[in-house]
């Protein structure tokens, strides 16, 4: 059940988002004609929702939406105004409120505005959940799907992730391309080469495990005495 406090210092208009709102939702619904309680409502309960008129004494509409986003950024504020003020309620939705509705308004109005807002706080709900669970793993398993391609896919980034070959991952924006990253060693992980000590080492690796047989054929990766079969006494010298 989600959580909707309305504030509007007019006890008529009050009474009738009371009858609009209670009435007609499934939802928790608080009413207060004092914005200045507003505080005092935010630290009893986490709103989805709220309602709010744009011109009241004590607190306006915008100082009610940045009090409310400083406690939760993540509630939605709609904001209600004349049409005189109309103005204002639009630099309200730049301030980050979700949508304004001006008096007088049809009820139907009103309801499907707040459908929409339950909605967008619902996905925000689902985004946080899965951006936590995203957290707790690591690698592949942080990929789902059970489709052929996503299968084929998994099985290519298991084998190619314990290599240490240079990878391109290309693909369109918002298609997962860190995720199918997640898996491979971070550049700082996998040992730096320098082509100087590169060459120093070859050298080396190759004046060690180099040999020439009598046929002048050159074996590589094999001692003299492995060459020879490792039993008998190696030779002391080979023709050149």
């Amino acid at each position: 059940m989600s959580a909707i406090l309305v504030i509007d210092d007019e006890q008529d208009m009050l009474a009738l988002l009371r009858r609009i709102i209670a009435d007609r939702t499934d939802n928790e619904v608080d009413f207060s004609d004092d914005p200045l309680k507003l505080s005092e409502f935010l630290s009893r309960k986490d709103y989805d929702i709220i309602i709010t008129d744009l011109k009241m004494p004590g607190k306006n509409g915008i100082e009610v939406l940045q009090e409310a986003k400083a406690k939760n950024p993540q509630t939605a504020v709609i904001i209600m105004t004349a049409y005189g003020t109309i103005d204002s309620a639009i630099e309200a939705t730049r301030k980050g409120a979700f949508d304004y509705i001006t008096k007088p308004f049809r009820k139907e109005r009103l309801l499907h505005l707040i459908g929409q807002a339950l909605h967008w706080r619902q996905l925000q709900k689902e985004n946080v959940l899965l951006r936590r669970q995203l957290e707790t793993k690591s690698g592949v398993h942080a990929l789902v799907g059970s489709s052929p391609p996503m299968s084929a896919l998994l099985n290519q980034i298991e084998k190619v992730a314990k290599t240490s070959a240079t990878v391109l991952i290309t693909g369109e924006s918002g298609t997962g391309k860190e995720l199918v990253a997640a898996p491979f060693p971070e550049p700082q992980e996998r040992p730096a080469v320098y082509p100087d000590r590169l060459r120093h080492n070859t050298r080396n690796h190759y004046r060690k495990r180099t040999v020439r047989s009598p046929q002048g054929i050159v074996h590589r990766g094999f001692s003299r005495q492995e060459r020879h079969g490792g039993g008998g006494k190696p030779r002391d010298s080979f023709p050149r």
